[in-house]
């Protein structure tokens, strides 16, 4: 069977939505939840590998156009050519990763850590280009929405409301003073939204011709879990950043929350699959049961985030869905043997 589908089979919408979400996306950052998808999904159908650098052109000709007429800096340039290749360069790596029926735990955790390197490239080069450091740029940047924020609360700061405004400055000065703990961390969140984000719409896009195109079934998200095999390698990188806490580093706290990120993102997916999987065991109203469980979540996350995180390590370590699986073929199994006696 033939794996890659003619250039006539490729959908004119598809292709127009890749340019226009490629262009547009440093505008409205929101695209990139679906770039990459989009262009994995025309790679997926070529054998051209030409192709590769025509889907480069159109964000990468724009950011040279918007540079020429504005006769912007090369740090600037540089910052933002690795934001224009946040959709081409994950969307080839979905690709590559979809071709040879990787799962989605490794589809979207390569497509994800790209883009995560290539969201720090872009905020922490210009930094380190000009010479004034990684954090730099980002540090000016809190400052200055910060200041904006105060302007904002002493305009509504009233009698009543003063220990409550008093609270927020506590935390925009906390923010102000900790970039270099939690500007990694966040940029790891963020790689790893877009790594999952576009795994899934990647899978929607091509679902009709899925078979033609040789890719494995996604597995239903009850099942979805962490791979056994990356345990060992979660379990050295949380022993590395207690064992640098221990040792007083510096970077100890940037470093501990990197590896918190970087562990604890996968897991509390895996909690939500999890949660999933235990409202769709009983057969009853599973639809209604999952809208109410979602909006639950949705509207409650800073409080169940911990919980959600420690059903994910649960899940990891004991094994629970596949206890529940065996318990059930085994009740079956009574039962089936039960009647024929």
């Amino acid at each position: 069977m033939e794996k890659n589908i003619p250039h006539n089979k490729i959908p004119a919408w598809l292709v127009l939505l890749a340019v226009l979400a490629s262009v547009t996306a440093m505008a409205f950052p929101l695209l990139y939840l679906v770039s990459a998808a989009l262009w994995a999904s025309i790679l997926i159908r070529c054998n051209h590998a030409a192709l590769l650098l025509l889907l480069l052109l159109p964000p990468v000709g724009v950011v040279f156009a918007l540079y020429a007429a504005s006769g912007g800096t090369v740090d600037a340039l540089v910052g933002n050519l690795c934001m224009a290749l946040l959709g081409t360069v994950p969307g080839l790596a979905l690709c590559l990763m979809q071709a040879q029926k990787r799962g989605g735990f490794y589809s979207a955790a390569v497509t994800g850590g790209l883009s995560a390197l290539l969201l720090y490239f872009a905020v922490c080069l210009p930094g380190v280009l000009t010479g004034e450091g990684a954090f730099a740029p980002a540090e000016a940047a809190m400052h200055a929405n910060a200041d904006w924020m105060r302007q904002i609360l002493d305009q509504m700061r009233t009698p009543e409301t003063a220990a409550v405004f008093a609270r927020y400055e506590e935390g925009l000065s906390f923010m102000e003073n900790a970039v270099q703990t939690w500007l990694v961390p966040m940029l790891v969140l963020l790689g790893g939204l877009l790594g999952l984000s576009n795994t899934l719409f990647f899978r929607l896009f091509v679902k009709k011709d899925r078979e033609a195109l040789g890719l494995a079934p996604l597995k239903p998200f009850s099942r979805w879990s962490v791979p056994r095999e990356a345990s060992l390698g979660m379990f050295l990188l949380l022993l590395g950043a207690v064992v640098l806490m221990l040792t007083g580093s510096n970077s100890a706290d940037a470093v501990s929350a990197t590896v918190a990120a970087i562990v604890g993102l996968p897991l509390f997916v895996q909690g939500i699959a999890l949660i999933d999987y235990l409202l769709t065991r009983n057969g009853k109203n599973i639809a209604m049961k999952r809208i109410l469980a979602y909006v639950l979540i949705a509207a409650l996350l800073p409080s169940l985030a911990s919980a959600l995180l420690f059903a994910g390590c649960a899940e990891q370590v004991l094994h629970i869905r596949d206890s529940y699986d065996r318990l059930k073929q085994y009740r079956d199994t009574q039962q089936n043997g039960g009647g024929h006696a």
